[in-house]
């Protein structure tokens, strides 16, 4: 595999959002469950404006992506970092996690955030992150996720 990392584009919106979902599924939830985070994880032209959407690929096939969104001058927030479940754990969320600490070294940030899927807060630990509290979801009313913080 030889993978490459590069800004999203409108091109890959289609299968960006493929590998959103397929990775999101994965984690054992249901079709309900997903058509109710469909306008969440749909990525559109709006993810592109509001974001820094990183992409993995490899021969032009997309495998995973990560955003870091500015929060504060010293504060970022990762976004949409999914890896297509069948190259999971090959070098792809690596590779990903690389791009987002050097952004946000760049940057200046001095801590990372993220709102975890309660299935990920052991690989997202495994990254240094602790959790620090819940935040609402934003598909599904009256459920909460877990908040996690980095210090860099």
């Amino acid at each position: 595999m030889t993978l490459r990392l590069r800004p999203a584009k409108p091109a890959d919106f289609g299968a960006l959002t493929d590998v959103v979902f397929r990775s999101k599924q994965s984690n054992g939830y249901d079709d309900a469950f997903m058509e109710a985070c469909r306008a969440e994880l749909t990525i559109t032209k709006d993810t592109l404006a509001a974001t820094e959407l990183w992409v993995a690929e490899d021969d032009g096939v997309v495998l995973g992506c990560a955003a870091l969104d500015t929060q504060t001058a010293l504060e970022g927030e990762v976004s949409l970092f999914f890896v297509d479940p069948n190259v999971q754990g090959r070098g792809v969320g690596r590779m990903l996690w690389t791009t987002i600490f050097r952004l946000a070294h760049q940057k200046g940030f001095q801590t990372l955030v993220l709102s975890a899927d309660p299935n990920a807060v052991g690989f997202y630990a495994k990254q240094g992150f602790v959790e620090i509290g819940t935040t609402p979801s934003s598909s599904i009313a009256g459920r909460s996720l877990p908040k996690m913080q980095l210090t860099l």
